[in-house]
């Protein structure tokens, strides 16, 4: 089958990356907002570039022509595609194709993010759930989409172990990376912590970060704004510890990777989200014993660091999954 894979840039692109892997014998062609990211992903898939706009901009009156314009650009992938199915995790950039392939009757399944527990996605609660078939990763969302298929998290680990620092390792400076994803909203006082934490030698750390689109200039850290999926791949295995946004994307990707993660989540009352839904992820993974993670008070950051135990593997995602063949839950 030809299937058409739509999500903005980021993690909702991520994770239609980890349904491909279970999905081999078919056509597989993406849309999504044009990034650094996309322009890598470009270079072994078939690629189509469609606007994004954000929910909550149009709520508030602004951008109000941005559907239009995604309306327009989907015709113009739909007819050149000529999908057999469209699978999208959302957001705004999946906005125009859903409604065409509903009005063309081509088959819509809609995967909701791992990042999603116990509440919906906007664009589950407001297209989504109009999907032919609905995926979940977590059981919980069942009482939200009672129609939907659990099947069960997506992110397997890449690694078969992870390669432990040993205890006379442990005095030399530890390797952190950071990434923060491709949210257009700065991350200033996490950058602000790790400066102080280095110049004040509260961590004995190498660090490197991606930073976005923050506000502040590093002074203590090597520091980039974006740059391809592969390389920040390489980069988290290059890394003993990463330090990460609340994004599932970001999150598992260190987690499949068998790398010790601290989680911290974005959050509204310090500009850096529209809304706290990274908590519910945070939460959850922390309760699991997957990561370690900081909330409100970023100056817990060193002692968490200094937490973490190097020699120490980090429980395998392989007890999330579930073994049931996706092609035939879907198709």
């Amino acid at each position: 089958m030809k299937l058409l894979l739509v999500g903005n840039s980021g993690g909702h692109l991520n994770e239609l990356l980890q349904l491909v892997k279970r999905l081999p014998n078919h056509q597989i062609i993406f849309a999504s907002n044009k990034t650094k990211m996309t322009i890598g992903l470009a270079e072994s898939y078939e690629f189509h570039y469609i606007n994004k706009f954000i929910f909550r901009d149009l709520l508030r009156g602004k951008g109000l022509l941005n559907p239009i314009v995604n309306i327009f650009q989907s015709i113009r992938v739909l007819l050149s595609v000529k999908p057999d199915c469209m699978i999208t995790s959302g957001a705004g950039v999946a906005f125009g194709l859903f409604i065409l392939c509903k009005i063309f009757r081509v088959k819509v399944v809609f995967l909701e993010s791992a990042a999603r527990i116990h509440s919906c996605s906007t664009f589950g609660l407001k297209i989504g759930k109009y999907a032919d078939t609905t995926l979940v990763q977590w059981g919980s969302l069942l009482n939200v989409y009672p129609n939907a298929i659990d099947i069960g998290l997506l992110f397997r680990n890449e690694k078969k172990d992870k390669s432990l620092i040993l205890d006379d390792e442990l005095k030399e400076p530890v390797k952190i990376f950071v990434t923060v994803g491709t949210y257009e909203l700065q991350f200033d006082r996490l950058f602000k912590e790790l400066d102080r934490c280095l110049s004040e030698k509260k961590i004995n750390a190498v660090v490197t970060a991606q930073v976005g689109s923050t506000n502040y200039t590093p002074e203590n850290f090597n520091y980039f704004d974006y740059c391809s999926q592969d390389q920040i791949h390489k980069l988290i295995n290059d890394s003993d510890i990463v330090i990460c946004q609340g994004g599932c994307g970001s999150i598992m990707d260190s987690l499949s990777q068998r790398k010790k993660v601290i989680a911290v989540p974005r959050l509204v009352k310090f500009g850096e989200y529209s809304d706290n839904h990274q908590l519910e992820l945070v939460q959850e993974l922390e309760r699991l014993g997957f990561i370690s993670a900081v909330y409100d008070d970023i100056t817990n950051l060193s002692y968490v660091i200094n937490s973490i135990n190097l020699s120490e593997a980090p429980p395998r995602l392989d007890r999330l999954n579930k073994k049931t063949s996706i092609d035939y839950l879907i198709f």
